[in-house]
């Protein structure tokens, strides 16, 4: 009764805030009306603000066409950018993803490259759109793109959403501990923002993590907060859909009655706001379950089939898997196992495509169970022998149990480990069928016990947030009198709900009582069989124990007369150890004297030693630091030689003469930067490796500009490199790649390619280099060099090479470098590789 009375509250004031939102459109429409439409982009713009705040999304696109065509004939090119970014965010909101990325596009052609908040915002929702698409490798090239942005210019609000679409790619994956770790950074950042909407979208994420890890009083608890969140700031969509996951969480742990609760308060919402795409999939998916969980199949199936039609039409893959999945429990329920295994056939191809490790995991189980239990002329009809429908069933069960196991799902490990012992079971195997019911029995207790605490958390959490929605509704709805009379029905509910809890926990130990009786009937016949087996094998091995005992017992009354003879003899010795102790303990503590006097005096001698050899040490690590920064100041040199700033200068001059400006003012801005960046660097230490291989890249652009089409070149780095935290020496590759240009390709008439990829070694902490041109080769360079840029490159590798062999010897590192030939398949030489190895922590 105290919902219904607060929905109704809520429904109230909604349709209120709707009405004034209505009029707010009314009499814009009504200004528009009076104006040239042609030349009011702005008014347009409100308008189309409106609609989307009132979730008429089709409405909101129809009014920015409009800003788009006055855009066009104006040529405005950032309204143009921005409009069609904002059409995009609506066809993601509306779920027409394939819709959202073609205007994203769009947006990303006519936005200015310089304007780095709107182009990692259309990153941004390009990621989100393929994410709904479940096309993984789109997702992180445009996430990695904003996020590399969004480092550099400190946008939280963009690391935000970058961190918050990590988190739900992982989860797909399975790896639910880094994706609750994204899900933490993005929310760090969200905070920062103060952007309460967003904020309720991460801990609605974050809670449907918790759930599939099967700890559902963490997912209710942080569904509360969201909902807090929403019922504040009025986020009906959002709202809608954190009571769908509540009624999922409530489902789980068997509460049908709150479950429905909270599907008809989603749906009163929805209908409310008018909602008809990918959220109201969710709520007839969700209807779908519950109908299942009450036994009403078919009525379940009328729900999902409408969950798949709206997925379908949207092309939502990630949303498809479940659907089809729970499409086929249904007909499974109803044993009818050709579309049962059809549905989960569909499921477990798009799972595997998504790499959505938990659908699969389930959809095996499912399959395992059809299997097994199918008859004969079914599995005819799915083209498997009926003979191999154990073998099959058990190899299908494993790799589920497998995936479930990795990703630490507990409900499908005890489902699995269950169906396992059944088949066993059927197979008259009561050996194995036991120790998978033991298995069985372990999770499903450590399920039971955390569930116990997941119920008394969640009455807590349920209490407070009744606490917290009451005072929210009843501050907008009645007045301060019926307020203190809503506090004493509070106090009053408190006290109910403390001895609701008390009966919920006696009736859980009777249940649990119940259910252990059940589960110890079973074991204890298991175990009977299991005896029998091995009955045959105990009795033809007790033949031989009794023969053992006879022989035991003869050498113990052997061992006896021993034993008696080894006392006398230990007591006469016993006396004798005590005399000899006696007399050695005198002599120990006499040596002992003797040596700690003349300990002490080496110890004084030793200290003196070490303090002549500590002011040594601390002379010759002086010298060593004046001999690095010498060494680094000469690599700064060798990197910046002479003839390269000569033949940039010449460059520029030949780009003037020609009456080129631009091409002279871009070279001569790279130039700039190069110098500059280099100048910075070689003030530290170490410098990211990030920072490193832009200089290089600035390096390489210029020498490609020199040599026309001559100079091509590729840096690549492994996503598992973090280029932003991880340190090397300044200055440190650049050497190397100019031994490439010089020695490697201009010897050849066609130029060539440089490779330069980053890497961390499996299994180590070590970062790999490696340089890779398609040159001549050192030989052939050596002859055509003739000795003089011979000598050039030597100084400046050489100066490299001194230089890590210094870093080695301060910081006890293990940097290394090796320079090989590359040779192609008839064993000629192609070409140079060296490959640089830096240890990091």
């Amino acid at each position: 009764m105290k919902w219904k009375l607060l929905l109704v509250t809520c429904i109230s004031f909604c349709n209120a805030s709707n009405v004034l939102a209505q009029k707010k459109i009314d009499s814009l429409l009504a200004v528009l009306k009076t104006r040239n439409t042609g030349t009011d982009a702005g008014l347009l713009q409100q308008i189309a603000a409106e609609y989307k705040n009132q979730y008429k999304y089709t409405k909101s696109i129809e009014y920015y066409e409009k800003v788009l065509e006055l855009a066009n004939e104006k040529g405005g090119q950032e309204l143009i950018s921005s409009t069609y970014k904002n059409i995009s965010d609506l066809y993601n909101l509306n779920n027409e993803f394939n819709k959202a990325i073609t205007e994203a596009r769009n947006a990303l052609q006519n936005v200015n490259k310089s304007d780095s908040i709107k182009l990692t915002g259309i990153y941004q929702g390009l990621s989100f759109a393929f994410m709904n698409l479940s096309i993984n490798d789109s997702i992180l090239f445009y996430t990695n793109k904003a996020l590399e942005i969004n480092k550099i210019i400190k946008n939280n609000t963009g690391l935000a959403e970058n961190y918050f679409i990590l988190g739900k790619v992982e989860v797909l994956k399975g790896n639910n501990k880094l994706s609750l770790d994204h899900y933490e950074k993005a929310l760090y950042f969200i905070r920062k923002t103060s952007n309460k909407r967003f904020e309720a979208q991460a801990l609605n994420n974050q809670s449907a993590v918790y759930a599939i890890m099967n700890n559902y009083s963490r997912a209710i608890e942080i569904l509360f907060e969201a909902i807090s969140i929403g019922l504040k700031n009025n986020f009906k969509d959002l709202l809608a859909v954190n009571y769908c996951f509540l009624s999922e969480n409530y489902m789980h742990l068997g509460k049908l009655d709150i479950a429905f609760e909270y599907l008809e308060k989603a749906q009163t919402i929805y209908e409310e706001i008018g909602v008809t795409g990918g959220n109201l999939a969710l709520l007839y998916s969700d209807y779908g379950i519950f109908y299942d969980a009450k036994k009403e199949h078919e009525k379940a199936l009328e729900y999902k089939e409408k969950a798949v039609a709206i997925n379908e039409k949207a092309e939502h893959n990630s949303g498809l898997t479940t659907n089809y999945t729970n499409i086929g429990v249904s007909w499974h329920f109803l044993g009818q196992y050709i579309p049962a295994m059809s549905y989960y056939q569909k499921a477990l191809a798009l799972s595997e495509k998504l790499d959505q490790s938990y659908n699969t995991s389930v959809v095996l189980n499912n399959k395992g169970e059809v299997y097994r239990d199918a008859p004969d002329s079914i599995l005819q009809v799915l083209k498997i022998k009926p003979a191999d429908r154990y073998k099959l069933s058990l190899a299908t069960f494993d790799e589920s149990l497998s995936i479930a196991t990795r990703i630490g799902t507990l409900d499908i490990q005890m489902t699995v480990w269950e169906n396992k012992s059944i088949l066993y079971e059927q197979q008259h195997d009561y050996i194995n069928a036991l120790s998978a019911y033991k298995n069985f029995i372990a999770i499903k207790e450590k399920m039971l016990n955390n569930q116990t605490k997941q119920k008394i958390n969640r009455l807590e959490i349920q209490n407070e947030y009744n606490k917290k929605e009451d005072s929210i509704k009843l501050e907008q709805a009645v007045t301060n009198t019926q307020l203190q009379q809503q506090q004493f029905l509070n106090r009053q509910q408190s006290q109910d709900l403390l001895l609701q809890r008390n009966k919920l926990l006696l009736s859980q130990q009777q249940l649990s009582l119940s259910n252990k009786e059940k589960d110890l009937q079973h074991l204890a016949f298991l175990k009977t069989q299991a005896d029998l087996q091995t009955e045959q094998l105990q009795k033809s091995e007790q033949e031989k124990r009794l023969t053992i005992i006879q022989k035991e017992k003869a050498l113990q009354a052997a061992q006896v007369i021993t034993l008696s003879q080894e006392n006398d003899l230990n007591k006469l010795k016993g006396r004798q150890q005590l005399l000899y102790g006696i007399s050695g303990l005198a002599l120990l503590l006499f040596t002992g004297l003797y040596l700690l006097n003349r300990n002490r005096h080496k110890q004084e001698q030793l200290q003196a030693a070490l303090a002549k050899e500590k002011a040594e040490q601390q002379q010759k690590e002086a010298e060593f630091q004046r001999s690095l920064a010498d060494v680094s100041l000469s690599a700064l040199r060798s990197q910046m030689n002479p003839h390269f700033i000569f033949n940039c200068l010449n460059s520029i001059k030949l780009y003037t003469t020609q009456n080129d400006t631009v091409a002279a003012a871009t070279y001569l801005t790279k130039f700039s930067k190069l110098i500059r960046m280099a100048l910075e660097n070689s003030r530290s230490e170490t410098v990211s490796l990030e920072s490193e291989l832009e200089s290089l890249d600035l390096y390489i652009q210029m020498e490609a500009m020199r040599f026309k089409n001559k100079l091509k070149y590729i840096i690549t780095v492994d996503k598992d490199v973090d280029s932003g935290f991880i340190e090397i020496p300044p200055l440190l590759l650049q050497p190397y790649v100019e031994n490439a240009i010089w020695h490697g390709l201009m010897h050849k008439e066609e130029g060539g390619v440089i490779e330069v990829a980053v890497s961390v070694m499996p299994g180590e902490q070590v970062l790999s280099i490696t340089i890779k041109d398609d040159g001549v080769g050192r030989e052939r360079s050596a002859i055509l060099s003739g000795g003089s840029t011979g000598n050039h490159r030597s100084y400046g590798t050489k100066v490299t090479s001194e230089r890590l062999e210094l870093i080695n010897q301060v910081y006890k590192t293990g940097a290394s470098v090796i320079t090989e030939d590359v040779k192609d398949s008839s064993g000629k030489v192609a070409g140079t590789l060296v490959t640089i190895k830096i240890p990091f922590e």
